[in-house]
């Protein structure tokens, strides 16, 4: 009994130091301390390659000189995961926010998770998390236009419909858990939720300190979890066993719309059939946070 209670001890205060470990991780590469007070909104980048570092920066002007994205007047934060980048590199960023530099673990949902954590008493309105080189520019574009004040979670990227033990025919993992500990209810397993996917989205802060803190740091000790440890083995997928590329992490991608309550499968069906600004109706491709009663 002795024994039992002290290795649960140890495991508790291992877990603290962990997650103190990363936070100081994180705030040790902020150059910029005079961050506003008041924000509406922040852009949360999560960045590993070496190469395209000019293009990035060219992506992200152009992303702030949108109508819908200019007016809000966003602030940066750059988070580096390759130490093959000299933090010269990020100036534009810097100038327009903070550069902090983590070790390279847990892929973007990590980042997110522990930018989350770190920030949930300094959030702006609203904010919004994405790789640092998007998958498909002109979408980014067409989807930031339905941006708004009333905008709960919003698609940035490809969207699709997955259920609780499978998504696109492949089985997936600790959905059904991590359902059970953000909604305290369970998941029927046949069910079709939306999900926005490739760590592309826009949130209010309503939604993200609607999520108990406890599950932000679960969420966060299994998706930074060390190589070896038994998270990374025990799935059958051999692409998604090591600490930079855990399985944990895809699993956190598909669990977004699931943490943030924006589970309806028509969002995905009538987002579409947006082919263009044009085509979309300004609740397309998203959930309200004035009417929760749709979400």
């Amino acid at each position: 009994m002795h024994h039992a209670t002290a290795s649960a001890t140890c495991c508790r205060v291992f877990l603290c130091w962990v997650i103190l470990k990363l936070a100081c991780t994180a705030a040790a590469g902020s150059h910029n301390v005079d961050r506003p007070k008041q924000r509406k909104l922040d852009i949360v980048l999560s960045h590993y390659w070496a190469s395209n570092l000019q293009q990035v920066t060219e992506i992200w002007k152009q992303v702030s000189s949108l109508p819908t994205i200019e007016e809000s007047k966003p602030y940066f934060f750059m988070y580096c995961k390759s130490t093959k980048v000299p933090d010269e590199d990020f100036d534009w960023f810097h100038e327009h926010g903070e550069v902090q530099h983590l070790d390279n673990v847990g892929r973007e949902s990590h980042t997110f998770v522990l930018h989350m954590l770190l920030n949930l008493d300094d959030l702006a309105d609203h904010t919004l998390f994405h790789q640092a080189i998007p998958d498909n520019v002109h979408l980014l574009k067409q989807r930031l236009g339905l941006f708004g004040p009333s905008t709960g979670l919003l698609a940035l990227g490809y969207m699709g419909k997955c259920t609780c033990t499978t998504c696109w025919l492949h089985h997936i993992p600790k959905v059904r858990e991590i359902w059970a500990m953000a909604r305290q209810s369970f998941c029927a397993p046949d069910e079709d939720h939306a999900v926005f996917m490739r760590g592309a989205f826009l949130v209010s802060s309503h939604r993200i300190r609607s999520v108990p803190v406890q599950v932000y740091k679960t969420l966060l000790k299994y998706s930074g979890s060390p190589n070896g440890h038994w998270v990374h083995t025990e799935h059958s997928e051999d692409w998604a066993r090591s600490s930079s590329n855990p399985l944990s992490a895809h699993v956190l991608e598909r669990t977004w719309n699931v943490l943030f309550d924006c589970l309806d499968p028509d969002i995905v069906d009538v987002c579409e059939g947006c082919t263009d600004e044009d085509s979309c109706l300004p609740s397309a491709c998203q959930c309200s946070d004035t009417n929760t009663d749709s979400n």
